[in-house]
């Protein structure tokens, strides 16, 4: 499955967030801008982000901040593997571009290393 501009941009937000947030708007927007966004496209990611629940935003007096929420990773993991059109775990959702916290690897194509003892 390809994923379309729109979701790939969606989901290396997502990514950028988690992995390197919280973080400024500039940086997002120049994430946006090296996938061929604009500002209003990047914002309205941003937004169904803010009302899924899976990032936080901290407005702050110089520029707000957007990181990961609490509780979240799951979520987002799994989005995130969802709009990259990409192969995760069915259990937790980690992919190879978001693995688990420690790292993990494939049992089966659908299976990482880390959730196969609970299943």
């Amino acid at each position: 499955m390809t994923a379309t501009p729109s979701a790939h941009l969606r989901a290396a937000l997502l990514a950028a967030i988690w992995q390197e947030g919280p973080l400024p708007a500039g940086p997002l927007l120049d994430l946006g801008e090296r996938l061929g966004a604009q500002l209003p496209e990047v914002a309205v990611h941003l937004q169904v982000l803010l009302a899924a629940g899976l990032i936080f935003r901290d407005d702050s007096p110089v520029d707000p901040l957007y990181g990961p929420a609490l509780d979240a990773e799951e979520a987002a993991r799994r989005l995130h593997a969802q709009l990259a059109g990409v192969q995760a775990c069915r259990v937790c959702g980690c992919s190879n571009t978001w693995a688990c916290e420690g790292g993990c690897w494939w049992v089966r194509p659908d299976l990482c290393s880390s959730c196969a003892e609970a299943v």
